[in-house]
């Protein structure tokens, strides 16, 4: 019974029961430039939208230098405006723990992406970032 009451917890945890979808997936040798795959979100919950890195990843590049990264969210546009910039998250490979960005309510209902804007302080194509915990190591929720 502990067993399970543990697993229950477990769960309310590390998922939002509110949030509308998520999904799960990694990042490996990508560059300043990926995007991510793209996302709707209807807003029919109301719940916040929040990138979570869990696990360890690493900067790799010529020289040694900070372990940090950045994704910025966008709201897609009609073909002729550029995207919005919904902000910024920073993430670190050597922060313990797992690191989880709030961009709060994303409205209005439309689609989403993510975007590497910068590794190890660079935002040049030079270093690439890879993750190691397999492929759940970055969830969205929305």
């Amino acid at each position: 019974m502990a067993a399970v009451m543990g697993l229950v917890a477990t769960v309310l945890v590390s998922n939002p029961a509110w949030a509308e979808g998520s999904w799960s997936s990694y990042l490996d040798q990508v560059r300043v430039g990926f995007e991510s795959r793209r996302w709707y979100d209807g807003n029919v919950d109301a719940a916040n939208t929040t990138i979570g890195v869990y696990g360890s990843c690493w900067v790799e590049w010529p020289t040694q230098g900070s372990q940090d990264f950045q994704l910025r969210v966008y709201q897609v546009e009609p073909w002729y405006l550029p995207d919005t910039n919904r902000g910024t998250g920073s993430y670190n490979c050597f922060t313990s723990g797992n690191k989880i960005v709030n961009w709060g309510r994303l409205a209005p209902n439309d689609d989403y992406y993510f975007k590497v804007v910068s590794i190890g302080g660079q935002t040049g194509s030079t270093p690439h970032l890879t993750m190691t915990c397999g492929n759940t190591c970055l969830k969205v929720y929305y």
